[in-house]
């Protein structure tokens, strides 16, 4: 960082009259700053002037193309932080969308399944989504709008169950369907004498959906494999009110994916993953509504928040 005489929090403001200043007197346009090997146009990519500043180093060289540790370009991190001034500037600096970066993912077929589509639909040999895809991406973004709705609160626990029937799903938790008859959500307790209590019920539209209003059981190790075991299919996610939210998938009785909505998916991601936006930094998305909707994508089960509040739910107390 010697060119740029800049620290980490000196990028998080960085104005065109310090960028300007620092070109003017010899900084390296590509230099490599902080450990993941950005160069300055990434660092300026979600500041207020970035267009402006993204032309500067344009101009003093930087290269457009140039690729960080971990296989990112700016134009891929500007689609991530949901920056259109930041994309439209390096697309008209000669960036290129149809790069394949992360397994088929470009910065463009990223951009196509988002809300800046318009920004690479009209390029010159653009990419255009197949029904198959296009069909999935819209199934994910009404999933998603579905559960924006939900109004969540404490530490609640949700998860999605199937290949699985209700009665056996309770059982593997130790319980025993004939002595836990259905009942209204409100006349049911939480956990007791170091037991927590996980709601159980068929959903509406098929598989098992449960949860917890205060508890963590739902993503414990032992739980997840004791109701996948052995076999089915599982998607959990707690509402962790200090952050870090994580999906956990088991099945057949070994966790298979574990993932948070604000974590890249990789080379190696489920498709639903991408398609629910996972990765995605711009806070156009929530983290509860994507985790719920992959989960839903991945599980075939999907429910309603009034449906988990109304409806009658069988309950299992189970030790973690």
């Amino acid at each position: 960082m010697n060119g740029w005489l800049l620290e980490w929090a000196d990028w998080q403001r960085i104005t065109p009259e310090v960028v300007r200043e620092r070109l003017a007197s010899g900084a390296d346009p590509d230099e490599r700053l902080h450990a993941v090997g950005n160069t300055p146009l990434f660092e300026v990519l979600n500041q207020p002037a970035a267009a402006e500043m993204i032309d500067l180093l344009l101009a003093y060289g930087a290269r457009v193309e140039t690729m960080n540790l971990i296989g990112q370009t700016p134009l891929w991190e500007a689609v991530r932080v949901g920056r259109r001034d930041a994309v439209a500037a390096l697309l008209r600096g000669g960036a290129e969308a149809w790069r394949p970066l992360f397994g088929q993912w470009s910065a463009g077929l990223l951009g196509l399944c988002g809300p800046l589509a318009d920004l690479f639909e009209t390029l010159p040999g653009a990419l255009r989504l197949g029904p198959n895809l296009r069909e999935l991406q819209e199934y994910a973004d009404v999933l998603i709008d579905s559960y924006g709705g939900w109004k969540f609160g404490g530490q609640s626990t949700y998860a999605f169950v199937s290949g699985v029937e209700e009665k056996e799903v309770i059982a593997r938790l130790g319980g025993d369907p004939e002595t836990c008859p259905p009942t209204l959500p409100r006349d049911q307790p939480v956990g007791h004498d170091g037991l927590e209590a996980i709601h159980v019920a068929t959903s509406p539209w098929g598989g098992v959906a449960m949860h917890q209003y205060d508890g963590v059981a739902l993503v414990n190790e032992g739980v997840c494999r004791h109701v996948t075991s052995p076999a089915g299919l599982m998607a959990a996610v707690f509402d962790n009110p200090t952050g870090g939210v994580y999906v956990h998938v088991w099945q057949d009785g070994r966790r298979v994916r574990q993932i948070a909505p604000g974590q890249e998916p990789g080379a190696d991601g489920r498709i639903e993953e991408w398609l629910c936006h996972f990765g995605d930094l711009s806070g156009y998305y929530d983290h509860m509504e994507r985790a719920l909707a992959y989960m839903s994508m991945v599980t075939g089960v999907a429910v309603e928040e009034r449906w988990t509040r109304e409806a009658p739910h069988r309950r299992v107390h189970v030790r973690t």
